[in-house]
């Protein structure tokens, strides 16, 4: 139950962490882990270059990273990074 509960937490923890990217991260980040889609994919779809997909990228697992330290989590607990 305990532990039922700890997954609970973290995904709304996740979800609270993407919904407060800026648009464009949020858009790259929801791309790569919900649909799967490799970096020159989602340049195409999104009409950017593949190093700017990479930047907000970046950018966006940088913020996440914050978020969770914000409430104590450990980023490296997250199987998120590439």
């Amino acid at each position: 139950m305990a532990e039922r509960v700890d997954q609970q937490y973290e995904l709304e923890v996740l979800a609270d962490a993407v919904r407060a990217l800026p648009d464009r991260c949020r858009q790259v980040i929801m791309l790569r882990y919900l649909d799967g889609l490799a970096y020159k994919e989602i340049a195409v779809q999104l009409g950017i270059s593949p190093e700017t997909v990479k930047v907000h990228m970046a950018k966006g697992m940088r913020r996440c990273a914050a978020f969770f330290a914000e409430r104590g989590i450990a980023y490296e607990e997250w199987n998120i990074v590439e």
